[in-house]
């Protein structure tokens, strides 16, 4: 059981960073990268 929720910016860090040991439930949302500081495309 989850000790306190996060919010979904830090959920989407720490599974890009696989510190996310295991997930439950469905699908919510789905995020796409944000904007290339270079090209200024997503």
């Amino acid at each position: 059981m989850p000790l306190e929720w996060i919010d979904y910016q830090d959920a989407v860090r720490l599974y890009h960073l696989e510190q996310v040991a295991y997930s439950c439930g469905m699908l919510l949302y789905r995020l796409h990268g944000g904007i290339c500081a270079r090209t200024g495309r997503q």
